[in-house]
């Protein structure tokens, strides 16, 4: 996959340079023109007359190119502006959700109890609910066996309500151990991953025989 970034102020910048190189060049072509496309014989002979026409042959040809250059230039200072146009809008149109995305987050973080209480977590083992009902199992991270409620609050509003809202939320205790990071007297990770994923596969087991989505 392919990544892009633009700076649009850039680009803007970008933009104006250009079509100043691009008025000075066509400014200096506009002031060869006629000096260059209209030599005057230096006599009467006919040597003197063919160089003098050849050279304003060179001279018209040059201007016909430097018209082209000249548009290719406009053209590209064109492109490149509603570029800077196109790159502006869409960070402003992904600024809104953006900021209202992180104001949530500073929320959630601020104020925990108030998430929990719209959105109460049970215990730390796997819940004996029966009925269909959509249940997220969350696991702490190494040295976390049980997750603060801040992470809980922030796993669920900022991932499990986008991808499926309405969803309950349970905390799964589990060893969390990284030896020895975690501490001396803390499982190897090896061990720690293994019983972690069969208290995981038991809460997973126990809740879909019950009739739950997990």
């Amino acid at each position: 996959m392919s990544y892009l970034m633009a700076a649009p102020d850039m680009l803007a910048t970008a933009a104006t340079e250009l079509q100043g190189i691009g008025s000075a060049l066509t400014a200096a072509t506009a002031a060869a023109a006629a000096p260059t496309t209209a030599v005057a014989a230096a006599g009467a002979d006919e040597v003197s007359t063919a160089v003098a026409a050849l050279f304003s042959a060179r001279a018209q040809a040059q201007q016909a190119l430097a018209r082209q250059a000249a548009a290719f230039h406009a053209e590209l200072v064109q492109t490149l502006t509603a570029a800077v146009d196109a790159y502006a809008g869409a960070e402003a149109a992904n600024a809104a959700p953006l900021q209202s995305l992180v104001h949530h987050a500073r929320a959630l973080v601020d104020a925990p109890t108030g998430a929990l209480a719209a959105n109460p977590v049970a215990g730390s083992t796997a819940p004996g609910l029966s009925g269909a009902r959509a249940i997220a199992l969350i696991m702490g991270p190494s040295g976390f066996p049980v997750p603060p409620t801040t992470y809980l609050n922030a796993v669920n509003w900022l991932y499990v309500q986008v991808l499926d809202q309405g969803a309950s939320v349970f905390p799964l205790t589990t060893p969390e151990g990284l030896y020895p990071i975690t501490g001396v007297n803390s499982l190897t990770f090896n061990v720690s991953v293994t019983q972690g994923a069969a208290t995981l596969n038991n809460a997973i087991q126990f809740l879909v025989g019950a009739g739950n989505h997990v």
